[in-house]
C-alpha cells in the first residue's frame, strides 16, 4: 500500500481520525495514537471550539454572580443600617431617662 500524500512511498501507518493509510513522514503520534496533518488540524479546530463555548459560558455566568453578590451585600448593609438604628435608638432612651432620674432627683431634693 501507498501514502495518501506520497505515492512514491509506503504506507506503514494508520490515521485513526479518517482511516487513510501514510508514511511515517505523513504521521504525528499524540498519546500513543497515530493521525494525518489533516486529522490533527480538525482536532485542533475542535479543541479550539469547545474552549471559546467554555469562554463564553463563563462570560455569562459572571454576570449573574455579580448580581447575587450585590444583592447579599444589599442585604447585609440593609439589617446593619437597622442594627445600627436600633442601637443609637436605644442610647437615645437611655440617656432620656438617665435626664429624667436626674431631673427627678434634683426637683425632689430641691426646698420647698
Amino acid at each position: 500500500m501507498k501514502c495518501q500524500n506520497h505515492p512514491n512511498k509506503e504506507a506503514t501507518k494508520l490515521c485513526i481520525g479518517c482511516g487513510n493509510l501514510f508514511c511515517d513522514d505523513c504521521i504525528t503520534v499524540v498519546k500513543n495514537k497515530n493521525y494525518c496533518k489533516d486529522c490533527i488540524v480538525e482536532q485542533l479546530e475542535k479543541k479550539e471550539k469547545e474552549i471559546e463555548k467554555e469562554k463564553e459560558e463563563k462570560k455569562e455566568e459572571k454576570p449573574q454572580i455579580i448580581i447575587q453578590q450585590q444583592q447579599q451585600q444589599q442585604v447585609v448593609t440593609k439589617e446593619g443600617f437597622l442594627d445600627q438604628t436600633c442601637k443609637v435608638c436605644c442610647a437615645i432612651i437611655v440617656i432620656i431617662i438617665i435626664i429624667w432620674v436626674i431631673a427627678v432627683i434634683i426637683a425632689g431634693s430641691a426646698p420647698r
